[in-house]
């Protein structure tokens, strides 16, 4: 739940007036998926692999100019590596980005 809210955190910061946020539930069988995404600012391929590979965080104003450290996502990564979970990272700066993540269904 952490992971999700902090998902949907970074999308609301991320996301200009005006533009939209979307999440998607998805259930198939042993596995739940997530999908966080907005019409953001989105993330550039170095960005997204920084943050995949654990490199610190970049920090950079959200849409409505506050400030965004990156260790939010960084410590949801960090969670999800612990569960042995992945997340997807789907973005383009201009159109937006899309989080997805895949989690097990443990009986």
């Amino acid at each position: 739940m952490t992971v999700i809210r902090n998902l949907v955190n970074n999308a609301i910061k991320f996301l200009p007036k005006g533009k939209t946020l979307s999440i998607k539930p998805e259930r198939n069988v042993g596995v739940i998926h997530r999908e966080i995404c907005n019409q953001g600012i989105g993330l550039g391929l170095e960005m997204i692999q920084d943050l995949l590979s654990g490199a610190s965080p970049t920090s950079r104003p959200g849409a409505a100019g506050e400030v965004v450290t990156g260790f939010g996502l960084k410590i949801s990564l960090a969670c999800l590596n612990k569960m042995s979970v992945n997340m997807k990272i789907n973005s383009t700066i201009g159109p937006g980005s899309c989080f997805k993540v895949l989690l097990l269904i443990v009986p």
